[in-house]
């Protein structure tokens, strides 16, 4: 009881981007040594990212493939902290902040907007072959100045990773915490106030968000105020949209599963 039924074509997002019901579902149909392989294929992945000396967890954000949790991109800030693009909600990254790009090259797709014709030379993830990101100029070019990650396609936590659906009618489930109804989104929030920055850090029965915002005399004011800037800026709204009453997070505007992905792509 309580669990949002969905059929596994609605949580696949834009280009094959698997929905994530949860952090800890699987899918019923592979077998043991596909999912061993699965995660060989992570362990390699982060082992040849921590093997490069020059890199540093004070100085980047690694970034891991939604799909299957391979190392993708290493970045100068979190990726929730950039803007996005209204017509696709693909985050903006100057090319001069990203350290470590691990992709290869995929299609060049052509996509008619209101205002023209518009080219996206995608990149795709080394393993699985998802698309990640893309670039509005060749591959080869000598200038680029931006890279446009496609929503949904990195997380920052490698174990915070899906795998692939390919029963049509499999069905998944929201985690029981989400509610949604007349376009609102509630789920229970557990708000710590004495983190290093804001960061959502767990989500089981509950959603866990760290703010840097102690709370004095009781007067939880500026703790929310920074988690609801915090969550806005994550789940890609506007503030005005993200409400906190209590113990309850409240977002307007945005589907269940969208809410799911954007959070589970920043959970560190």
């Amino acid at each position: 009881g309580g669990w949002s039924r969905m059929t596994s074509s609605a949580l696949l997002t834009r280009d094959g981007h698997p929905g994530m019901p949860s952090a800890t579902d699987q899918h019923p149909s592979r077998s043991k040594g596909e999912e061993a392989e699965e995660e060989r294929k992570r362990k390699k992945s982060v082992k040849e990212l921590d093997s490069e000396e020059a890199f540093s967890s004070d100085g980047f954000c690694a970034y891991y493939c939604f799909a299957c949790g391979s190392f993708s991109l290493a970045v100068e800030t979190f990726l929730h902290l950039l803007p996005r693009r209204k017509t696709d909600s693909a985050t903006v990254v100057a090319h001069s902040s990203t350290i470590k790009r691990n992709f290869k090259r995929g299609e060049c797709k052509t996509i008619r907007r209101e205002s023209g014709v518009e080219k996206q030379f995608r990149w795709l993830c080394q393993s699985c072959e998802v698309p990640l990101c893309y670039q509005p100029v060749d591959w080869d070019a000598e200038v680029v100045e931006f890279l446009y990650v496609l929503d949904s396609a990195l997380a920052l936590n490698p174990s915070v990773v899906t795998f692939y659906w390919k029963e049509k009618e499999e069905s998944l489930s929201l985690p029981r915490c989400f509610h949604e109804e007349d376009g609102l989104v509630n789920l229970p929030l557990k708000l710590q106030t004495d983190g290093k920055r804001f960061a959502v850090k767990n989500l089981s029965d509950q959603l866990s968000v760290e703010v840097h915002s102690p709370c004095i005399g009781g007067d939880m004011k500026a703790a929310i105020s920074e988690a609801v800037k915090g969550l806005a800026k994550v789940l890609g709204v506007s503030p005005k949209h993200v409400k906190i009453s209590s113990t309850v997070l409240t977002v307007q505007g945005l589907p269940a599963l969208d809410v799911l992905r954007r959070l589970l792509c920043c959970m560190q």
